[in-house]
């Protein structure tokens, strides 16, 4: 499945909470890294675009997500250059449905961790911890109903720079390792309500790598929402698919 899995860039984030009282950015990391995320609503696009020795690879992702931590369960819709991809997944069982293969298809949670982590938020845990890492990198900005934290990267960035555009990096385009990573450009901007909930995120970078010897330009784009945090609705996989899926 990894091949469908390019980036949810993202990360759940900052913000103050109120009444008039203003924070430090510092304080808005700490409440935003704290914030207990128990459901939340995920949609969002992805573009990758890579060349290469001459030849041009581009990939699209349309993302929804709808997730409940407890009791657990997760439905996610991806829409990629490859076909559409369907899932359902609770603690003892994921549902795919999957290009070139007709109905669908029955699995053990554990036997999916991937899967099973990107839809049962650990992505959000980890965006957190990278904040919480480079939290000095990111200018802070109070606006009328929340706030941003951003960043914005040339090719004269500093190594802590460089080694959190690798971060997104590598959430981006998977299973590649990098050698070498220049940037042309990169902006990282998150936007945060005032209950210290990520609403928004949006990555661009531009980048030219070096990857398993080969050199390579690399721009890649997301732009996610998050609605509902902890407000979506009890839903459970409909009958059908538990009825007439095949053991994978």
């Amino acid at each position: 499945m990894k091949k469908y899995l390019f980036i949810l860039v993202g990360a759940l984030f900052i913000v103050l909470a109120g009444c008039g009282t203003k924070l430090s950015k510092e304080e808005v990391v700490s409440n935003a890294i704290n914030a207990e995320i128990n459901s939340v609503e995920v949609d969002g696009t992805v573009e990758v675009e890579i060349n290469s020795n001459g030849q041009n690879m581009t990939q699209s992702l349309e993302l929804v997500v709808k997730y409940i931590q407890e009791p657990f369960i997760t439905y996610v819709q991806m829409s990629t250059v490859d076909g559409d991809v369907e899932l359902y997944s609770d603690k003892d069982h994921t549902y795919m449905l999957v290009p070139d293969v007709e109905g669908w298809l029955k699995t053990s949670t554990s036997d999916t961790p991937g899967m099973s982590d990107l839809a049962g938020g650990q992505s959000i845990k980890e965006d957190l911890e990278r904040l919480k890492k480079f939290d000095d990198l990111f200018a802070f900005e109070p606006i009328e109903d929340g706030y941003i934290l951003k960043v914005a990267l040339t090719e004269e960035a500093s190594e802590e720079e460089l080694a959190l555009v690798k971060e997104v990096l590598k959430e981006s385009v998977q299973d590649v390792e990098f050698e070498d990573v220049r940037i042309n450009s990169f902006d990282y901007v998150l936007t945060i309500d005032k209950e210290f909930l990520l609403k928004s995120t949006v990555a661009k970078l531009d980048l030219e790598v070096t990857a398993e010897g080969e050199e390579a330009s690399i721009v890649t784009s997301a732009d996610v929402n998050y609605t509902n945090v902890n407000n979506v609705k009890e839903f459970s996989v409909p009958t059908e698919v538990v009825e007439t899926a095949v053991e994978y």
